[in-house]
C-alpha cells in the first residue's frame, strides 16, 4: 500500500479583518486536497465555501451532528454554496475548526466528493459528506461568510496529498 505524503501549498494568517480566503492556481498534480481552517468571526455569522466561483445548485451535504443536547442529521442538496457551520464567538475560548478532504479534486470526469469535520470546542462536532456535483477540476476555494468578515487570528492551510 502506498504511503500517502501531505505537502503544505499555501497558508493564510489574517492580522487583520478580511471577507474571504480563497486559494487559487491550485496545482492539479496531487491525488486529493485537505484544507484545514480555524476560523474567526466577528458575531453569529455562517461560515460557506463555493468551488471555483460555482454558484450554481452544485453542492450537496449529509451529515451527522452532536452536541450537549442534541444529536441528528442533516441533508441538503442543489445549494449555491456549502454551509461549513456558523461562528458565534469571536474568542480563543470557542475555536471553531473546519478539515476538509477533496478526493480526487482534479477529476474532469465525475463529481467531486469530500469528507468533513466541523465543530467547535465547547458546542459539539459534525461530521459531513459533501459532494460538489460539477465535473470540473477544482482550481479555486472561497471561504466567506453569510455577513461580515473573518477576524484577525484566522488561519487556513491548504495540503496536497501524494497517494
Amino acid at each position: 500500500m502506498a504511503t500517502e505524503t501531505y505537502e503544505l501549498l499555501a497558508t493564510v494568517d489574517l492580522n487583520s479583518s478580511a471577507t474571504t480566503i480563497t486559494f487559487s492556481g491550485i496545482s492539479q498534480s496531487y491525488k486529493h486536497l485537505v484544507v484545514s481552517v480555524v476560523p474567526k468571526g466577528t458575531g453569529s455569522q455562517d461560515g460557506r465555501l463555493r468551488i471555483n466561483n460555482d454558484s450554481g445548485g452544485n453542492y450537496d451535504r449529509v451529515g451527522t451532528y452532536a452536541s450537549k443536547s442534541q444529536v441528528g442529521t442533516a441533508r441538503v442538496t442543489d445549494q449555491g454554496f456549502f454551509q461549513m457551520g456558523n461562528l458565534s464567538y469571536p474568542d480563543s475560548a470557542h475555536d471553531t475548526s473546519w478539515e476538509l478532504t477533496f478526493i480526487n479534486y482534479s477529476s474532469t470526469t465525475t463529481a467531486k466528493p469530500i469528507v468533513g469535520k466541523l465543530g467547535k470546542n465547547d458546542q459539539g462536532a459534525e461530521t459531513g459528506q459533501f459532494a460538489w456535483t460539477n465535473t470540473a477540476a477544482i482550481t479555486q476555494l472561497q471561504f466567506y461568510l453569510s455577513s461580515g468578515s473573518y477576524a484577525a487570528g484566522t488561519k487556513a492551510s491548504i495540503y496536497g496529498i501524494h497517494g
